[in-house]
């Protein structure tokens, strides 16, 4: 195992964190930081692949491998706000020489697209946390049942339990009854043994 579920965790933390810190600037990354910061993507898909074929060695379940492949569905998303837009003859000669622009210096159309881009990431965001949120609920409906299971299980093998304890104390009574039996049968065969002694006595003396 090259990786750990934790070593996924500390990359996608500090991935998001360049990125979170790079949009609160309002600026474009250059290309050669948008390169490395995809690459640390798809590192991220390549090893989450690798844990959902391989549960059991990486300890994880299938509820959480669907989060950390939301988590990294927003991070891509993240990423359109950051990466410096493709060049074109159409543009101003700040975007085609590659230089980030700042969103107070751009037309009042290019600020509604970026605000209309903004809302459209947000409410992308809401539906994927609704969608977790639909998860956990039937995940939570689905643990419930099976509690109540374990429950119905539980409560039949403590009365099988309770059964199989009075069985053996009547077993156990019956078995001293017998040996009492047994010990006065013996008895009573040694009381008709020394009877037939004595009378075979009695007989030999008077012979």
């Amino acid at each position: 195992m090259s990786f750990t579920a934790n070593d996924w965790s500390q990359l996608y933390d500090t991935t998001k964190r360049q990125i979170i810190a790079q949009r609160r600037t309002a600026e474009k990354l250059p290309d050669r930081d948008v390169q490395a910061l995809r690459k640390d993507i798809k590192t991220l898909e390549s090893q989450l692949k690798v844990m959902s074929s391989n549960l059991m060695e990486y300890e994880m379940v299938t509820s959480e491998i669907a989060r950390r492949q939301t988590l990294l569905e927003n991070l891509n998303k993240q990423m359109l706000y950051v990466a410096a837009p493709a060049t074109g003859g159409n543009n101003s000669s700040n975007v085609g020489s590659g230089v980030a622009l700042n969103p107070m210096q751009t037309t009042d159309k290019g600020l509604i697209q970026r605000q209309k881009d903004v809302m459209k990431l947000q409410d992308d965001m809401l539906v994927d946390i609704g969608h977790g949120v639909d998860r956990l609920h039937n995940q939570a409906k689905d643990i419930g049942e099976e509690t109540k299971s374990h429950i119905v299980l539980l409560d039949n093998l403590e009365a099988n339990v309770d059964d199989a304890t009075d069985a053996l104390q009547a077993e156990a009574i019956h078995a001293q009854k017998v040996r009492q039996k047994a010990a006065g049968c013996w008895m009573y065969i040694c009381v008709a043994i020394e009877f037939v002694i004595i009378v075979l006595l009695l007989i030999i003396a008077y012979a």
